[in-house]
């Protein structure tokens, strides 16, 4: 079934067990460039509907941007909660922090995130409006902070449950 806008397949998932593998599919990248890579999903989160593929990119285009910014011997954790009547999900990074008055500026065009790793020129400068653009069509929310040398993706996501 397509949604409304016919972006891509509306279906229902159960976020857990949907997000890990995802995640899961970064840990030889992550492991190869001396990074660790955690993950800490809720078990609180009820199944909801949402737009798989868009979901997918969203979180495969924040950690590729995770991987090719976090130093060696730091780590990116990814956490997911349920906050209300919402998935608050969240891609943190160590070692790097974006300056205060950069903050504004990192869902405009071309902005980068500083780099750490040697695969940097796979980045066009593109992927965070993409990132905020597809956030923003699942009727989401995503903003970043950045402080005491770590930066973090915050995204928040409606549940429509299914009854």
């Amino acid at each position: 079934m397509f949604d409304h806008k016919g972006n891509g397949r509306t279906i229902t998932i159960d976020f857990p067990t949907w997000l890990s593998p995802i995640i899961e599919s970064f840990r030889d990248v992550t492991n190869c460039q001396q990074q660790q890579l955690h993950l800490d999903i809720s078990t609180e989160i009820p199944p909801f509907s949402t737009d798989i593929t868009d979901l997918e990119k969203i979180i495969t285009l924040l950690l590729n941007q995770a991987c090719q910014c976090a130093p060696a011997g730091e780590s990116i954790t990814v956490t997911a909660d349920l906050n209300a009547a919402t998935v608050e999900l969240k891609i943190s990074i160590s070692g790097v922090e974006i300056p205060h008055h950069e903050l504004s500026q990192v869902f405009q065009p071309f902005y980068r995130i500083p780099k750490h790793s040697s695969w940097q020129a796979q980045n066009t400068g593109l992927e965070l409006i993409l990132v905020e653009t597809m956030v923003q069509r699942l009727h989401g929310l995503i903003h970043v902070a950045s402080a005491n040398n770590r930066i973090t993706f915050i995204m928040q996501f409606p549940l429509r449950l299914v009854f």
